[in-house]
């Protein structure tokens, strides 16, 4: 009986010190980045035979959403630059206002999601920042 109650006190103990080892209040670095990054930029990439027709409405998609929250009165600034020879293209996308960015995130990475190269990063749109 005893040995059951010690298998059980140290169980108890390792669930208790896993769940101490990452508690709210220590959320990863890049969890705490995003969350107050106001900018982010989405980059539409080829592969030897121009942009693929899915990744450039996939970046079209995210425009369209943006250019929604700035008819919604949302302070929202783009730069889209191009990037390479074949069309690839670089929007970059900057809030005035972490809550809109984080909710324009959202809903670019799932735009974005699994559409074959696109890549979404958290960055400022001035890469000298």
């Amino acid at each position: 009986m005893s040995l059951l109650v010690s298998v059980l006190a140290i169980g108890s103990l390792l669930l208790a010190s896993a769940g101490r080892a990452r508690g709210p209040e220590q959320e990863p670095k890049e969890d705490a980045a995003v969350a107050e990054a106001r900018s982010f930029a989405v980059y539409a990439l080829s592969r030897g035979a121009g942009v693929p027709s899915e990744a450039r409405r996939a970046l079209e998609e995210v425009q369209d959403r943006i250019d929604e929250d700035r008819r919604e009165g949302v302070v929202v600034q783009t730069r889209g630059t191009r990037i390479g020879l074949e069309g690839e293209t670089r929007l970059c996308v900057e809030y005035e206002d972490p809550e809109p960015a984080r909710r324009a995130l959202a809903r670019a990475r799932d735009i974005v999601k699994d559409v074959d190269l696109v890549n979404l990063v958290v960055e400022p749109c001035d890469k000298d920042e």
